[in-house]
């Protein structure tokens, strides 16, 4: 539970946004006017504020900085007349930690809630950082004591059969043969996997068990997707130039919309319940849109990788797949450049395969790959992988 102030002057609106704040089990306080949003701030400290843009004809920009100074501490949403995606930039350039407009919906404010306690430091964030500062006072052990003791386990192992050296090679992940060789995307939607290939130009719709069947293709002869996102009930693809498509789930995935491109050798794109992101592996970057007509730009972050293969969100933070390292990124959603952990995949250790993309079913990570061409498995097909990954918490 947080406690939430609400500070919008038109009664019918605050009272509603109130009720739907407080059926989400949250403490509500209400004010409609300046100077008494001001007073409760000093006051009485509340985790996140709902807050008109323009109360008493001064713009959110001018609220911000009073704010910041009233209190500091506090993560504000601005409530928006109507969903206007310029003004929604303006007002997140200048401080606002999100922007929101009616009609609003529970479970649009509980998206939106769940991720100002994540990056405002409430007791959830807190917890998680305990954790890590808890691994961070272990790596400051000193190192002279830690080299001490690994070389007395190495003595006393006695380098028996030289297997110090030559350690068993890890168990390969479970694996799917695909019958076509250039895949470029991969996506779940929460059923079964979809996966585009770039050289057949087309959108591969399959069965895992007991081996990959193809249920259906669809093939764009005009159209050359490099990867996929499921975005409320619709499929996203891009093509390599970043330009996007929005495809209705029907017997030819029609296309009912098309956007500029969001940047060159788009990679990854994922949907986070209120904004679409995507992954550019030329610069390299993770960039945030704002789901308008435009795809508008709200930031842009350096991918904190060498180039990204793919991009999904968990429900928590972003992940992708570096196909230059062959690791699994957890990044911080609310900072992408940030990465909360690494984890190698060892199938993509062994310089047999090129990762292409990324997927998330709620339990394991899929990735999907092209064989190499200078490896031994030259005559493969390509192939879905299936990772589990150990996670804090």
């Amino acid at each position: 539970m947080s406690r939430i102030l609400v500070a919008i002057p038109q009664e019918s609106w605050r009272q509603d946004l109130a009720l739907l704040l407080e059926s989400l089990g949250h403490e509500v306080s209400s004010v409609q006017a300046r100077p008494e949003m001001l007073e409760h701030l000093k006051g009485e400290f509340p985790e996140l504020l709902f807050m008109a843009d323009g109360i008493e004809e001064t713009p959110a920009e001018s609220l911000l900085r009073e704010i910041q100074v009233a209190s500091p501490l506090t993560t504000v949403v601005v409530c928006l007349k109507s969903r206007d995606a310029t003004r929604a930039v303006e007002v997140l350039k200048a401080g606002a930690f999100e922007c929101v407009a009616p009609p609003w919906t529970c479970e649009g404010l509980d998206v939106v809630i769940r991720k100002a306690v994540r990056w405002s430091g409430t007791a959830l964030s807190l917890a998680e950082a305990s954790r890590r500062e808890r691994v961070r006072i272990w790596l400051r052990f000193p190192r002279v004591l830690i080299c001490a003791a690994v070389l007395a386990l190495l003595i006393s192992a006695g380098l028996i059969g030289r297997r110090a050296y030559f350690p068993a090679q890890p168990p390969e992940a479970p694996h799917w043969a695909l019958p076509y060789r250039h895949p470029a995307g991969l996506a779940w939607d929460g059923k079964v996997l979809w996966v585009a290939d770039w050289f057949s130009q087309a959108v591969y719709l399959g069965e895992l068990h007991p081996g990959f069947s193809v249920k259906k293709t669809y093939h764009f002869p005009t159209w050359v997707p490099v990867t996929l996102a499921f975005v409320e009930g619709t499929l996203w693809s891009a093509s390599a130039s970043g330009k996007i498509q929005k495809h209705l789930l029907d017997g030819s995935l029609t296309v009912v919309e098309s956007y500029p491109a969001v940047g060159p050798a788009t990679t990854g794109l994922c949907y986070d319940g209120l904004y679409l992101w995507s992954a550019e592996a030329s610069a390299p970057l993770i960039t945030k849109h704002l789901l308008d007509s435009k795809l508008s730009v709200v930031e842009r972050y350096p991918y904190p990788g060498g180039k990204p293969a793919g991009l999904v969100y968990d429900g928590k933070n972003l992940w992708s797949l570096d196909a230059v390292s062959g690791q699994l990124l957890e990044h911080d959603i609310s900072q992408p450049d940030r990465v909360l952990g690494r984890w190698p995949l060892e199938i993509y250790q062994t310089g047999q395969w090129k990762a292409a993309g990324l997927a998330w079913d709620g339990r394991f990570f899929w990735s999907v790959a092209e064989p190499l061409e200078e490896s031994e498995r030259s005559q493969e097909t390509a192939r879905i992988f299936r990772h589990g990954v150990l996670r804090e918490g």
